[in-house]
C-alpha cells in the first residue's frame, strides 16, 4: 500500500538534528505480555533513536529504561498471573472477566491520558509512534499538542484479533470497536500494520487506505550480529545436519512436528534437533525426542538474546511448523532471525510466507497443516548441501530487499513527509 504522503501530512519535517527524537506511547509490560510485540516495540525504538538522535517510551508505569524494554521483550517467557489468580479466574464466567479487564484498561489509559495532557515531555518530537490498544489516546494527546504526525502501530484490532482466539464480549464487542478502534484508525496519520491480512482488517474498520502501510516484524540484530560458530562444537553437532527452532513452545507453534520430522530423517541421514526456548510444550517436546530416538536433541531452555545468534548460526535448517491454515494474520518474527542469520528456511505457504517467499528459491515451502510435506521439505535439505546453500543465501537476500527497519522507516518518512 504504497503512494504520496498522505493528505493533511506537514509539508516539511524534523531532519535527523532536531532536538526532540520520537515519542514512542505504549502500555505498560504488566498489561503487553507478549515478548514478541516488545521485540518489534524495542526495534522500532532502536531504529528512530539512530535515525532522529533521540527516543522516550512512554507508558502508563511511566518512561521505560533500554533494560526495562529488552526485559519486556527477552525476559522470561513463562512470566504470567501467580497461580492463586489463575484459579480464582477459572470459577468466573470468561466474559465477566474479559468485562472486568476492559473496565480496567479503560481507566488505566484514562489517567495515562490526562498525565500526558498535563506533562508532556519537554521537546517536540517529528512524531509520535503509538500502540494501537483499547482506550489508548495519550499518542493522540500528545500529536496535537505538538501539531506533529502520528503513527499508529496495529499487530492487530483488538477485538477482530481476540474474537478469533474465542474471546467473546457479548453486547460491547461492536460498541467497543465502534467507540474505541474504529476513531483511532481514523484519525491517525499513518497506521502501520504488520502484514496485509492486518491492513485489510483496519482499512474495513475505518482506516483511510492511502494512510496505511505493512510494517513486518524485523530482525536486524541478528543480521548484524558476527557469531563465532562454537556453539555448534560446544553442543557436539559435529559433521551432523542440524534441524532447529526457535520459539516460546506453545500448543499452537506445533513443535512437536518438527521432533517427529527430524526422527523421521535420523534413519538415513546424521541429523541433531536444537530447539531453544521455553514454555509449556518444551518438556512433551524433550519426552517425544527420547521416544523416538534422536540421539543428538539439545533444548537449552531460554537463552539471552544478545546470544540467540550463537544458536542460529549451529543451525543448518531452520523449521517455522503450522497447524493449519486458519485465520493467519501475522508477521512471524522467527522466519525473520532464520532469514537474517542465513540459515535454510522450511516454512508453510501462507499469509506473508507464501507471498514474499518463492519455493526452492528462498525457502521451502509446504502446505500448512500437511506435516509429511513439512518433513520432506526439511529431508530435501538435508539431503542436498548445494540447496541448503542457495536457499540460504537467498532468504538472506531477500531479509535485505524487505525486512530491514531502515527500509521501513524510509516508507513512513515519506508518507509522513519528513
Amino acid at each position: 500500500m504504497n503512494g504520496e504522503p498522505r493528505k493533511g501530512a506537514p509539508e516539511t519535517g524534523h531532519g535527523a538534528g532536531f532536538p526532540g527524537g520520537v515519542v514512542f506511547v505504549t502500555p505498560s509490560p504488566r498489561h503487553l505480555r507478549a515478548g514478541a510485540v516488545w521485540v518489534t516495540i524495542d526495534n522500532w525504538r532502536e531504529a528512530c533513536s539512530q535515525r532522529w538522535g533521540s527516543s522516550v517510551l512512554m507508558t502508563p508505569d511511566g518512561e521505560l529504561t533500554d533494560r526495562q524494554v529488552r526485559q519486556a521483550a527477552w525476559g522470561d517467557p513463562r512470566t504470567s498471573a501467580s497461580r492463586t489468580h489463575a484459579g480464582l479466574r477459572s470459577l468466573v464466567p470468561p466474559a465477566v472477566t474479559t468485562a472486568l479487564k476492559d473496565g480496567r484498561a479503560w481507566g488505566v489509559m484514562s489517567q495515562f491520558n490526562r498525565s500526558m495532557r498535563t506533562n508532556p515531555p519537554a521537546a517536540a518530537p517529528p512524531f509520535v509512534w503509538q500502540h494501537h490498544d483499547l482506550f489508548q489516546r495519550a499518542g493522540f494527546t500528545l500529536a496535537r499538542h505538538y501539531d506533529c504526525p502520528l503513527v499508529l502501530f496495529v499487530d492487530a484490532p483488538i477485538v477482530w484479533e481476540a474474537s478469533q482466539w474465542g474471546t467473546r464480549r457479548p453486547g460491547w464487542a461492536r460498541l467497543l470497536e465502534r467507540r474505541a478502534e474504529r476513531p483511532q484508525l481514523r484519525e491517525a496519520d499513518l497506521v502501520a500494520c504488520v502484514s496485509e491480512e492486518v491492513a485489510d482488517a483496519v482499512v474495513s474498520r475505518g482506516a483511510d487506505p492511502s494512510g496505511v502501510v505493512v510494517a513486518p516484524c524485523t530482525a536486524d540484530r541478528i543480521r548484524a550480529a558476527q557469531p563465532l560458530g562454537t556453539q555448534r562444537e560446544i553442543l557436539g553437532f559435529a559433521d551432523r545436519v542440524v534441524v532447529g527452532w526457535v520459539g516460546s513452545f506453545r500448543a499452537f507453534h506445533d513443535a512437536e512436528a518438527v521432533v517427529r520430522s527430524t526422527a523421521q530423517l535420523q534413519q538415513a541421514n546424521p541429523v541433531a534437533l536444537l530447539m531453544v526456548g521455553d514454555g509449556p510444550t518444551r518438556q512433551r517436546c524433550e519426552e517425544l525426542a527420547a521416544e523416538l530416538g534422536i540421539a543428538a536433541a539439545i533444548f537449552p531452555g531460554s537463552v539471552p538474546h544478545d546470544r540467540i545468534s550463537e544458536y542460529l548460526a549451529a543451525m543448518d535448517i531452520a523449521v517455522i511448523p503450522s497447524l493449519d491454515d486458519t485465520a493467519f494474520h501475522y508477521s512471524p518474527l522467527k522466519l525473520k532471525e532464520y532469514l537474517a542469520a542465513g540459515i535454510a528456511v522450511v516454512a508453510p505457504a501462507i499469509g506473508e510466507m507464501e507471498r514474499e517467499l518463492s519455493d526452492r528459491k528462498d525457502a521451502m515451502l509446504y502446505a500448512a497443516g500437511d506435516e509429511g510435506q513439512m518433513a520432506a521439505a526439511i529431508g530435501g535439505l538435508v539431503v542436498d548441501a548445494d540447496l541448503r546453500t542457495r536457499v540460504a543465501q537467498a532468504g538472506q537476500a531477500t531479509y535485505d530487499r524487505l525486512f530491514t527497519m531502515g527500509r521501513q522507516l524510509d516508507d513512513v518518512s515519506a508518507r509522513l513527509g519528513l
